[in-house]
Formats: structure tokens, C-alpha cells, sequence
């Protein structure tokens, strides 16, 4: 790690002086000259070695150099508005990497001074193969006590040592063409044969809300073995926000939480949240990387409703940057009796207040509605469920689906999330029959948004899509 101080380059290293330091004073004492932190003027004549350098010294300012540097990296008197650049590591090396693969690590950069740096060019010298590769967008501003980070790359284009410099120029210095800090850079080719991607099943057939088992442990290990296992959904349907899982912290309901999928095992669990297909991209890596052109094995599954009425509400709100954190809008479902006079009132409405009531045949739960997942904090789903319909011929209407965004206030950051998009899908005898989508602008608006008649000659959905500022207490 090295430190550039207002024109006085501070680097953290040991330093061999021949005498010139003896001791450095500092509030913890006297340091032994073996492991100062050497301060040099820029005018100074001795040479730093490679290893320890992370910025070219600039011309001395009037200060001069600084006293001592306290443990926080400020100066004496007047020094402590001075900017101060520290850049770690100040060496780059990467695990040796297959031909066309790519390697990344992370350089920091800490602001240590009493004022903001600011880095206007970061180049690689010395790769004429163009192995070594930044992404980062200049100017770069490092504010005092803040950092920021450079993701380096190594793709390397044969299996020998590569070595190259990052060079970064920055205005932690006196001298208005700024200063330079340098990281060395290294990394070597391989060859090995990648391992093979394979999974267990490539197919399943399965209903909404189970947990899926994704298996990789078929995988073949290339001449390096396999290192890690990757996960990745490619396609789902619209509103799923399910992701791989190591774990669901709460395993009966897997949408309470889950722990990130751990990529050095082979099994992942997976949440069939909504109702569709989902393809999920399998790809391992070894101790070589991970190619840029890997195989990858593919699973496919099929979430299909087995309920004669299936009924499905997702929504979106631009408004909510993160809408699968524990913060959100919340989207009521509901889904109401044939004879029901109103939404809200049990037990002929099924909602978050009424998740399973007793219709059709009392004491038979095979013919009751069931709230399967109630969502509270953004996107959604939520799925109501239920089998065995009455005959919707004999009332004088038919069961009906609403929405009700219950909740658009924000907890957190304070004012509201606005507008959110909610999406109904209604599946008959597990076929998707009916899928809109509506815009509900605040809290309490209403969206009545289909009728679904069930009777021996027919089933089908009516499209009602009537909007309410309110939640409609009695039907019209």
C-alpha cells in the first residue's frame, strides 16, 4: 500500500535509508528504522524500488513535507486539508487462467487526506497483447475518508507469463500535471480442458409455489476439476423475481428470504414463484477461470396450476428501486363469492383477511378458495387458488377478481412509491385464460378486473377492467 500526500509521497513499506531514518516518532512512540513509514521530500535523491512506489513524487510545495501522519492519515497544522490517494494492492497477480477466459480483481482506492482526489486517467502500459484490460470511466472522485474501486482484467491469449502496469494519474500533489500511481500487474495462460457442465434433470414438471432442486453434481471435471458452479435464469415469466438459492431462511415460505447461492456447491433450491416456463443456465468453472465461451447445460421447467381456478396478481412500481428487498408497495388480491354484495367482507371475499373461507359444501375444505401467498413489501405474487367451483348458473353472477393497492407508502425514504402496474392472470384448469394489465396511480385505488363463470356447458372469463378511487364496498 502506498500513500501520496500533497507533493509528499508516503508509502508503507520497509525501507532500507543506510541510516538516513533512524527512528520515526509518532504518538505510540519511537518505530525502529526496519519498519518505518518513510516520508519523502519529492527533491530527494535516493530512488524508491518499484515495489513501493505508488506515485511519482511531485515538485515540493512552500509546506514542505509534513511533521508526522497521524494514524487517521492527517497532518500536522496546515496539513490536513492536503488530498491524500492511498492504492492497494500495489500488486496485481491472477490465478493462472485459461486461454480465452477472462480473470477480474478489484484495486481501492482510499481517500486519506482532508480533501477529495480526483484520478482523470487510468491506462495499462507495457501489454502490447492488450491481455490487461480496466473498466473504469474517468474522472474518478474519491472523496476524503471514501473509496472507489477498479475491476482490472486478464484474458490472456496464450499459455505463458504475462506482465503489465496500471498507471493512474491523479491530483494528489502540488504539481498541476498531476502525480502518477502505479500497480504491477501479472498473470499466466493455461491450457487445461475445461470441465463439462451437466445437470441432473434437464426438465421438470412442477406447480406453482414448490422448491425445486437444481442439481450440477453431474458435471465433468476438466484436468483442474470444477471450482464453481453457476446459476443462471435466463428466461421466467413475467413478475417472477425468484433467484437461485443456497437456502430459504424460512423453509415453508421461501418467499420470506433466502441466503445467496453458494457457487462452490453443486445444488442450488429454486422457488417456482408464478405460474410459466423458466429456463436456468448452468455453467462451471475450475481453478483456471471461468471461459468466456463455456458450455453451459440447460434446465427447463414447466409450472403449470393443477387447480381448476388459478388466479395470479404481480405488479410493478417504477418508483421502487429494489423491489425484492423487505421495503415495497403492497397489492392486495381478491377473489369473491358469486354472491357477495361487496369487496372486504368476509367470508365471501378471499384476500389476506379471509385467506381460506368456508364455501360451497360446509366442512369440505376440497371446494374452499385458499390465499396461497400474500405479498407486503413489492412485486408480488400473490395466488388464490380453488378447486372443485360451484356452478356459477344458479347465482346471479359470477366469482370475481379485484386488486387493491393497499399500501404505496414509502417507510423508508419517506413521500410514497407512486404508480404501480399490477398484472392479474387467471388460469382455467391450469390453461392460462386471461392476463391484463392496469395502472393504480395511490393508495386505495381499486381495479375490478374480471368475472369467472364456472358451469357444466362452459367456463370462461369475462374482462370487467373497471377502476375505482376506492375499494368499492358494495357492488354497484
Amino acid at each position: 500500500m502506498a500513500r501520496s500526500w500533497g507533493g509528499v509521497l508516503v508509502a508503507a513499506a520497509t525501507l532500507a535509508l543506510a541510516g538516513c531514518i533512524e527512528s520515526v516518532e509518532s504518538e505510540a512512540g519511537a518505530v525502529d528504522a526496519d519498519a518505518a513509514v518513510a516520508l519523502l521530500a519529492p527533491d530527494a535523491a535516493w530512488a524508491m524500488p518499484d515495489a513501493a512506489r505508488a506515485s511519482d513524487a511531485a515538485p515540493a510545495s512552500d509546506a514542505g513535507a509534513p511533521d508526522d501522519i497521524d494514524a487517521a492519515g492527517s497532518g500536522g497544522d496546515g496539513q490536513a486539508a492536503r488530498p491524500c490517494l492511498v492504492v492497494a494492492p500495489e500488486r496485481l497477480d491472477f490465478a493462472a487462467t485459461r486461454i480465452g477466459s477472462t480473470s477480474g480483481r478489484t484495486i481501492r482506492l482510499e481517500g486519506c487526506g482532508g480533501r477529495g482526489v480526483v484520478v482523470d486517467e487510468v491506462r495499462v502500459e507495457g501489454d502490447p497483447l492488450g491481455v490487461f484490460a480496466v473498466g473504469a470511466a474517468t474522472p474518478i472522485q474519491v472523496l476524503p475518508g471514501g473509496a472507489a474501486e477498479l475491476d482490472v482484467r486478464f484474458t490472456p491469449v496464450a499459455t505463458e507469463p504475462f506482465a503489465a502496469r496500471l498507471v493512474l494519474r491523479h491530483d494528489a500533489c502540488d504539481d498541476p500535471a498531476g502525480c502518477l500511481a502505479e500497480v504491477a500487474l501479472a498473470g499466466r495462460g493455461s491450457g487445461a480442458r475445461p470441465p463439462e457442465p451437466r445437470v441432473e434433470q434437464g426438465e421438470m414438471d412442477v406447480a406453482p409455489l414448490d422448491v425445486v432442486t437444481l442439481d450440477g453434481s453431474a458435471s465433468v471435471p476438466g484436468e483442474l476439476g470444477i471450482t464453481a458452479w453457476h446459476w443462471t435464469v435466463v428466461a421466467r415469466p413475467a413478475g417472477s423475481t425468484s433467484q437461485p438459492a443456497e437456502r430459504f431462511t424460512t423453509p415453508r415460505r421461501p418467499q420470506d428470504g433466502r441466503v445467496d447461492d453458494d457457487p462452490a456447491t453443486p445444488t442450488a433450491q429454486f422457488f417456482v414463484d408464478l405460474a410459466g416456463e423458466y429456463t436456468i443456465e448452468l455453467r462451471v468453472g475450475d481453478a483456471a477461470g471461468m471461459p468466456t465461451d463455456a458450455a453451459f447445460a440447460t434446465l427447463l421447467i414447466r409450472a403449470r396450476p393443477g387447480e381448476d381456478i388459478h388466479v395470479q396478481l404481480v405488479w410493478n412500481t417504477p418508483g421502487d428501486a429494489d423491489q425484492t428487498d423487505p421495503e415495497g408497495t403492497d397489492v392486495d388480491l381478491h377473489f369473491l363469492h358469486p354472491t357477495a354484495r361487496g369487496w372486504g367482507v368476509s367470508p365471501l371475499d378471499t384476500y389476506f383477511a379471509n385467506w381460506s373461507p368456508d364455501w360451497g359444501r360446509q366442512g369440505d375444505p376440497l371446494d374452499d378458495p385458499s390465499l396461497d401467498i400474500d405479498d407486503v413489501d413489492g412485486a408480488g405474487p400473490e395466488n388464490i387458488n380453488l378447486d372443485n367451483p360451484e356452478d356459477t348458473s344458479q347465482f346471479d353472477a359470477c366469482y370475481r377478481v379485484g386488486a387493491h393497492y393497499f399500501r404505496g407508502e414509502n417507510h423508508v425514504g419517506g413521500g410514497t412509491y407512486g404508480p404501480s402496474d399490477a398484472t392479474v392472470r387467471i388460469y382455467l384448469g391450469g390453461e392460462l385464460a386471461y392476463e391484463k394489465t392496469r395502472t393504480l396511480d395511490a393508495t386505495d385505488n381499486f381495479w375490478f378486473a374480471a368475472e369467472v363463470c364456472w358451469t357444466d356447458a362452459e367456463r370462461r372469463v369475462i374482462d370487467v377492467d373497471r377502476f375505482y378511487e376506492t375499494v368499492p364496498i358494495e357492488m354497484p
